[in-house]
């Protein structure tokens, strides 16, 4: 590995790094309108003389067209941007677009209910079926509608409907039977609401036998389990095309705003040179563009020359190294356009713990049991600290050790030796490239096998 490593430029990333700087962009537009715009200006001495034109009235009507037109195109934007904000919140905090579909853990039973037959026996037979109809309908009705999981609710700081989107029922007249399942992320919340719902559904006994009829109400079929869930796949892409669908609709009726033409204003007879504002106009647009590609450029200089690792797949394809796991990154501002842009990205929102879970899932495949594992990079102590006690509680059967950068700590260099494997962390645009790279040629100089590494 001792040679010059070629990289290549990821374009997706350095295109994404610059529109993540688009407070930046617009504040250099705005600075580069103010001041050629402010300089064409002062640049002239403008007398203007007013003169009334005789198209009052006509100017008037089409003052009236154009405050109409943009008043509904205002109302459409705000309509749209509302829908949109709202759809957003719904994919963020509900619990069920945190699932992941080819993850999803369930839990599930049938509800067997069943009338004895001496009560059946002290009403028409014709009438038999349709008093365990409703008994079944009742139980259906209930844990559709009735289910009560605000402690629940409170306890995971989310919205009791949220949790209640988990839960399906079907009532089987046939059969006698209610068929009732739970989904979740994972699956200690699947069986606590699972138990709730079953709770409160045998609770119901009472009141239902004296609204209703006796009966026995038996639990069967109890199943948990993970699998993966192909209408839960195409109700997640469904929320997420309603948002680009809104997204698109949006834009189309900002552009309309932009092209919506304000009358010009009565002509006014103008006695010495001036500037018009056409020019004003002209040179304000000049000195945007200017401003925002001269700012593009600067961040385009700091992207290529930085000389750190840009995105999460870096190793993998210069080096070859096996990707155990990558935790999102923490981005300190959070507007919408930020999360959109994030969204565009392609940039993983999953928690930390579900990620970890991953990560100990991939050291436990490719490890041997009883092996010494070492964590170490070029990132600081503290990080290094923090993942090895996110992991050692999570992977079992090996030892996990941590060190510093041995390639800068000598004193580190015996934890290697000790150490049957290696693992590498490091972190997106914080780690520099040529570090890594001289503490991947270490490792294999000393000849310890490298298992992957774990980006933050």
């Amino acid at each position: 590995m001792n040679q010059e490593i070629e990289r290549e430029i990821d374009i997706k990333d350095a295109f994404f790094y610059l529109l993540y700087h688009w407070r930046s962009f617009l504040i250099a537009g705005l600075l580069g309108l103010l001041l050629l715009a402010g300089f064409k200006y002062l640049s002239f001495d403008a007398t203007p003389v007013s003169e009334v034109s005789e198209e009052q009235e006509a100017y008037d009507r089409e003052v009236k067209v154009y405050e109409l037109n943009k008043e509904n195109y205002d109302a459409q934007a705000e309509l749209y941007q509302k829908q949109l904000m709202d759809l957003q919140a719904y994919l963020e905090a509900s619990v069920l677009m945190q699932i992941d579909p080819m993850q999803e853990h369930y839990a599930s039973a049938e509800l067997y209910i069943e009338v004895p037959v001496e009560e059946l026996e002290k009403i028409p037979e014709s009438a038999n079926l349709e008093i365990t109809d409703q008994v079944i309908g009742a139980y259906d009705n209930f844990i559709a509608k009735g289910i009560d999981l605000t402690d629940i609710a409170d306890k995971h700081n989310v919205k009791e409907s949220y949790l209640k989107e988990l839960i399906s029922v079907d009532a089987n007249y046939t059969a006698n039977m209610i068929n009732m399942e739970v989904i979740a992320p994972d699956k200690e919340l699947a069986l606590e609401v699972y138990n709730e719902v079953i709770r409160q559904a045998k609770a119901q006994t009472t009141q239902i036998t004296e609204n209703i009829r006796v009966h026995e109400i038996a639990v069967i079929n109890e199943i948990t389990g993970v699998r993966a869930d192909s209408d839960l796949m195409d109700q997640i892409k469904g929320v997420n095309n309603q948002i680009n669908s809104l997204q698109s609709s949006l834009t189309g009726v900002m552009t309309s705003i932009e092209n919506l033409e304000e009358p010009k204003e009565l002509e006014q007879a103008v006695v010495a040179t001036h500037v018009s504002k056409k020019d004003l106009v002209k040179f304000g647009l000049i000195g945007l563009i200017l401003g925002v590609f001269v700012l593009a450029a600067i961040y385009a200089c700091i992207y290529l020359f930085s000389g750190v690792l840009a995105t999460e797949s870096e190793l993998k394809d210069v080096f070859g190294c096996f990707p155990l796991g990558t935790f999102a990154p923490k981005y300190k501002k959070q507007g919408f356009l930020d999360k959109w842009l994030y969204k565009l990205a392609g940039v993983e929102r999953r928690p930390d713990d579900m990620i970890a879970n991953r990560i100990a899932q991939n050291i436990t495949s490719l490890a041997k049991e009883g092996q010494t594992i070492l964590l170490t990079g070029t990132v600081s102590d503290e990080m290094l600290a923090d993942t090895l006690s996110i992991l050692k509680d999570k992977v079992s059967n090996v030892n996990l050790t941590v060190s510093g950068c041995f390639t800068e700590d000598a004193s580190a260099i015996g934890m290697i030796m000790q150490a049957d494997s290696v693992i590498v962390v490091e972190s997106r645009r914080v780690s520099k490239f040529a570090q890594v790279q001289k503490l991947l040629e270490t490792i294999v100089n000393m000849d310890k096998p490298l298992m992957g590494y774990i980006m933050y």
